[in-house]
């Protein structure tokens, strides 16, 4: 005879927080933001920390955090070493 365990625990799927992207505003997580300015993830934290000027990244939670894609790009195209690695 074969017993079947019958829990009543109900699990709820992982949900992520939403993020908003519109044409002109789109939220990219630090590996995307690295990638696209052409430089590794530690070099993006390091720069985060050393530089001013460049755009801040916002937490959207405790473990989730984004970067405005097109200040990004305006920060990389109008700034001669964000392109370079460091």
């Amino acid at each position: 005879m074969t017993t079947v365990s019958t829990s009543t625990a109900t699990t709820k799927p992982h949900s992520r927080p939403a993020v908003r992207s519109t044409p002109d505003r789109q939220s990219i997580r630090p590996k995307e933001a690295a990638h696209l300015l052409g430089i590794g993830l530690a070099t993006l934290y390091r720069w985060q920390a050393e530089r001013a000027d460049m755009p801040r990244a916002r937490k959207l939670g405790p473990r989730t955090t984004v970067y405005d894609r097109g200040e990004l790009i305006a920060w990389r195209d109008g700034s001669p070493e964000a392109g370079q690695r460091a």
